[in-house]
């Protein structure tokens, strides 16, 4: 039952070309001159849906400049969403994941 459940959660968790075209998007329609706050906010998007497609370095690269973005916009919310993400991000990378995952496990 454990294994189906995680593999229903992997399931949900996946992201295809077409949703990080979207999000891609978002972050051009955004170049467009509505503001820092709002392409924060894109970039952060992006870097999520990055992030759980696999592609660890180009998230961690916009997560970044989603960062700056909303330091520089004075949003704390969107920069609690960005170091949170450059903490997965962090964990990604050690290799701790199963870890992780094993303790935040949840028994049905």
């Amino acid at each position: 039952m454990q294994l189906a459940s995680q593999l229903a959660r992997a399931a949900l968790l996946r992201i295809d070309d077409e949703t990080l075209g979207y999000a891609r998007l978002a972050v051009q329609a955004s170049e467009q001159g509505v503001g820092e706050h709002r392409m924060a906010y894109a970039l952060e998007c992006l870097a999520e849906l990055l992030f759980l497609y696999g592609d660890v370095d180009q998230s961690e690269e916009k997560d970044k400049a989603a960062l700056v973005l909303g330091e520089g916009a004075g949003d704390p919310k969107c920069q609690r969403c960005c170091l949170a993400l450059l903490i997965l991000i962090g964990v990604r990378r050690t290799g701790k994941v199963d870890h992780i995952d094993r303790q935040t496990a949840v028994d049905p």
